[in-house]
């Protein structure tokens, strides 16, 4: 293995625990660097890049509940809330109270929002293909596997 005492990671402990947490956090926070900066060009956050997505491809027609939103993202309720009212003010989504439950809203994307994604999505893509192919392609589908497995088996252990 690589030299990665300056990071803190000694693989010669034998702790691979603390190797794989580390490197898997230096490497989301070198992939979300690269994501925040492509997509600060469209005036976006990452946040709220994955917020459009959700909103896109996940609602029905009528919408989709804050709260499915928060199921689906890494962010407090709170954070759900400013991120809506922000995407809202941009025009790229739109909030209306359900007709059925007055204590939710309902969120749909709007043509702009829409339009945006399909604008930002080749280029975000692109990216994300770009940083993946440094894994040697004979080890891609296995990790995605293991990665996949250990989200799954993560999700049960804490239920």
């Amino acid at each position: 293995m690589a030299d990665f005492s300056k990071y803190g990671i000694f693989p010669e402990k034998g702790r691979n625990y603390e190797n794989i947490a580390y490197v898997l956090a230096l490497i989301y926070n070198i992939c979300e660097k690269r994501v925040d900066k492509l997509l600060s060009s469209y005036n976006l956050t990452l946040a709220k890049y994955n917020l459009l997505l959700v909103v896109r491809f996940q609602a029905k027609e009528e919408g989709i509940t804050q709260v499915e939103i928060g199921r689906r993202l890494i962010v407090t309720a709170g954070n759900i809330t400013k991120l809506i009212t922000a995407l809202a003010k941009e025009n790229l989504i739109e909030a209306k109270q359900n007709k059925n439950n007055r204590r939710e809203n309902l969120v749909k994307i709007t043509k702009k929002g829409f339009d945006l994604i399909e604008e930002v999505w080749p280029v975000y893509n692109s990216l994300i293909k770009e940083i993946t192919d440094l894994i040697p392609e004979k080890d891609q589908n296995k990790l995605a596997n293991i990665l996949a497995d250990w989200f799954l088996k993560l999700q049960e252990v804490g239920k």
